[in-house]
């Protein structure tokens, strides 16, 4: 169940890079159909990469949709 907390992280270091699935257990009234393959409501969920984009270093976010 949600803390009301905000979620906090720390950077991995030097040389370490790789993702983690975040799954949010949340009230009945936050459930949705994520997975339209799947049936009935699922609680949301998220992946959180790190150290994996080399690009522009004055870019603070970025979203990509698959």
């Amino acid at each position: 169940m949600y803390s009301g907390r905000p979620l906090k992280g720390r950077e991995p270091g030097a040389g370490n890079d790789g993702s983690a699935t975040l799954d949010a257990n949340v009230p009945d009234w936050l459930e949705f159909d994520w997975d339209v393959g799947v049936p009935g409501l699922e609680d949301p969920s998220g992946r959180i990469t790190f150290g994996i984009y080399g690009g522009d270093k004055n870019q603070i976010y970025r979203r990509e949709l698959y």
